[in-house]
């Protein structure tokens, strides 16, 4: 459990509201809705960044309540390590930024009390984010896992081996090693989704290095053999689908930071994997103590989420003009219209993901009137979206559903 609290209290959306931070928030809405914008929005806001926010309408930030406790709460997690130099105290990083970056630097101690005290807290609104906060700028990135994607591919890279004896984990790779439940947990969800098997490479003197090989598993002393472990292939030379779908999974599973954001993690994966991956989404992304914000675009995900919570929120993003409005999901309503045999292939959450939906009674008619629409004039460039739903007794039911979360929805339907 991270003893330290959320540095967010709540983010505030257009439409919806504040949502208050902690356990499992998932993003979703049409093409250039602002799922990814929130995201940064709320990095920022964390890390210190000088931005003006595009989505949120504000965020609540907050403050440690001690700044002695929250610096042993960092150490003794080892996040930062305190040292004297000419009798200055001086505090280190000794982890990387989310997880893959590189580290804050160092800085005296009583710099960082200054920078704390003069530290309020509180909400940040759209004309003041929050640049210029030195100690969410420093602090701020130690407590915070940003999942974009192209953090997400350089999160396994290989890494130094350390002295674990008498050194904490300097990066989530590290922390991996350490972790046999963690190591043990993602192999069996690589080979359960992607027919391999996965492991860590630490024979080569100062490096360790997450491995791949295909089924059946090696005998386990292979992965300690050199002989036998570097004719394995380095996850590197693997696609960026597994490579992504690793660092999310890692992240989850180690929960080393207070607020995890992961924008669109279905990217470079088929629609299986990015199941599965919602699944464990679900399965490990709820802890009270941790924030966890995920923006998607795939229907593959949202339902293996569903699948596998009901702790959680959903918001609905969508564009007006020129601004971004959203919308709490009911998730009940959801789940309930799931339970419908066509639901399941993602006939209904696709629309979620739409401009507009049309309800058709068959997939039949569904082609004609898409490819209708697809010929024809468009007045807008709105993302309309068929909806074949097996016959006119499901017309009403899933025209409700859309209206619920206030999608435009029409109907065409042969009432002979």
């Amino acid at each position: 459990m991270i003893p330290y609290e959320i540095p967010i209290v709540s983010v505030t959306i257009p439409g919806v509201g504040e949502v208050p931070a902690g356990g499992l928030v998932v993003v979703v809405g049409p093409n250039s809705s602002g799922k990814t914008q929130l995201l940064r929005d709320i990095n920022a806001c964390v890390t210190g960044q000088a931005r003006e926010l595009v989505v949120c309408e504000n965020t609540h930030v907050r403050k440690p309540k001690s700044f002695e406790t929250f610096v042993q709460c960092l150490i003794d997690q080892g996040v930062i390590k305190k040292t004297q130099t000419s009798g200055v105290e001086i505090l280190s990083a000794a982890v990387q930024q989310s997880g893959a970056g590189i580290g804050v630097g160092d800085v005296n101690c009583s710099d960082a009390q200054n920078w704390y005290n003069s530290f309020t807290g509180g909400a940040v609104g759209r004309s003041a984010a929050a640049s210029g906060q030195r100690f969410l700028q420093h602090f701020g990135p130690m407590l915070s896992t940003a999942l974009f994607l192209e953090n997400r591919l350089r999160a396994t890279d290989q890494t130094n081996t350390f002295d674990y004896m008498s050194q904490k984990p300097g990066n989530d790779l590290q922390a991996f090693y350490l972790s046999s439940d963690a190591r043990d947990r993602l192999n069996e969800e690589v080979r359960s989704t992607f027919g391999k098997a996965l492991g860590i490479d630490s024979t080569r003197h100062g490096i360790l290095a997450i491995r791949v090989s295909d089924l059946p598993e090696p005998p386990m002393r292979h992965w300690i053999l050199p002989d036998k472990v570097s004719k394995l292939r380095g996850i590197e030379s693997e696609g960026d689908g597994l490579r992504s779908y690793c660092a999310v999974c890692i992240a989850l599973l180690l929960g080393v930071r207070a607020i995890c954001v992961i924008d669109e993690p279905e990217i470079c994966l088929h629609p299986p994997q990015a199941h599965a991956l919602g699944r464990f989404i679900g399965n490990y992304g709820t802890p009270k103590e941790i924030a966890t914000f995920v923006a998607t675009h795939s229907s593959q995900v949202l339902r293996g989420i569903l699948e596998t919570t009901n702790d959680l929120r959903i918001v609905r993003l969508v564009r007006i003009g020129g601004r971004f409005v959203g919308r709490l999901v009911d998730n009940e309503l959801i789940k309930e219209s799931l339970k419908r045999p066509a639901a399941r292939s993602e006939v209904i959450l696709d629309g979620v993901f739409a401009d507009a939906v049309t309800i058709v009674e068959a997939d039949g008619d569904r082609v004609a009137y898409q490819t209708a629409f697809e010929l024809g004039p468009r007045p807008t460039p709105r993302d309309n979206y068929f909806a074949a739903v097996g016959g006119v007794g499901g017309m009403a039911e899933t025209a409700r559903f859309y209206r619920s979360l206030h999608i435009p929805v029409a109907v065409i339907a042969d009432l002979d």
